[in-house]
């Protein structure tokens, strides 16, 4: 079950709506405020509508925060956003974000997330996020039996509810660097989609498909496809290396040898006919501590990685996170 306080404030799309109730169905969840920018009406008994995230950030009573579309809220443009934003994590609240915030590695240069607390940058939460997802947990515990890994390749795919397609890429670059480490390069390529389809300078503005290639310091190489363009929700991993090959999806782990015999088969309990929702309800059940604790995600690593394909698209050259590191100020 969730922890106490079991209260919390929404800012979503309608339809990020089934996403939330499916979350906060038959958790003893209150709804003290909700709001959003065409302004959805949730079915969980809301006691006030919110006129924007700032207000909802600074509603003391929330413990848990949900934001699914976060216009522009902590893109830059504004340095009190950020602040606004850790100083609800410091009063206990965990703000669940479907989008990358904040958006950019420059980004974390910002005094306010550079000077905030491990505990306060981790109470922000993306979710969707790979790694916190059932399979992964799951997944992770066959990782030392299974060995070194030369070669990853990830399929990402959802519909724009879900978050953009810089959220997929987020989450890929999670995966990546927790498995590998950072990358030396990443070369990327995108084709736009949707009603924006200029060159994306966030990941948060980042619409339509994308096609990225990392390579690694010990020659390892990933490859990775990503939309947010898709009608349904899929995401896979394949793991390659010495010991055979590791097949991850959201419903089940395969270990086959490099015989092609299988070794080990396990299957998750997510509701198949309905993935993309029950991965939402699951995953923000983990980061509210359904799950055993899990592993940190370092967001200034996973923000480099991605924004260095972001970059890589503008360049058409293959980009180095390490130096964006560098340019916010990061030990590397």
């Amino acid at each position: 079950m969730l922890p106490t306080p079991k209260t919390a404030a929404v800012w979503i799309r309608q339809d990020q709506q089934p996403l939330v109730q499916r979350a906060f169905r038959d958790r003893g969840v209150r709804m003290l405020a909700a709001g959003g920018p065409d302004r959805p009406r949730l079915d969980l008994g809301q006691e006030a509508d919110a006129d924007d995230i700032r207000s909802l950030l600074e509603a003391d009573a929330a413990g848990i925060i949900i934001i699914g579309d976060p216009g522009t809220f902590a893109d830059g443009t504004d340095p009190t956003h950020l602040r606004t934003l850790l100083n609800a994590t410091r009063r206990t609240s965990t703000v669940l974000t479907i989008e990358p915030i904040p958006p950019r590695s420059t980004d974390t240069a910002h005094p306010s997330w550079r000077d905030a607390s491990d505990v306060a940058r981790e109470r922000v939460a993306q979710v969707p996020m790979l790694r916190r997802g059932a399979a992964w947990r799951t997944a992770a515990d066959l990782l030392e039996s299974f060995g070194p890994i030369d070669a990853i390749s990830l399929h990402l795919a959802g519909p724009r509810r879900f978050g953009s397609l810089g959220a997929r890429l987020g989450e890929a670059a999670d995966l990546l660097t927790w498995l590998l480490g950072a990358p030396l390069a990443v070369d990327a390529t995108h084709t736009p989609a949707g009603p924006e389809r200029s060159r994306a300078e966030s990941l948060r503005g980042l619409h339509g498909h994308l096609a990225a290639v990392f390579r690694f310091e010990h020659g390892q190489s990933a490859s990775l496809f990503a939309t947010d363009q898709a009608g349904d929700w899929r995401r896979s991993t394949i793991l390659l290396g010495p010991a055979g090959r590791l097949d991850v999806t959201d419903t089940d782990i395969t270990w086959t040898d490099p015989a092609g015999l299988a070794l080990e088969k396990l299957t998750t309990q997510l509701d198949a006919a309905r993935l993309g929702e029950s991965v939402f309800a699951d995953e923000a059940g983990a980061v509210l501590g359904d799950a055993p604790r899990l592993p940190p995600i370092d967001a200034n690593r996973v923000l480099a990685t991605a924004h260095a394909a972001v970059l890589s698209l503008t360049t058409g050259h293959p980009e180095d996170p390490r130096a964006l590191e560098r340019i916010a100020g990061m030990p590397t």
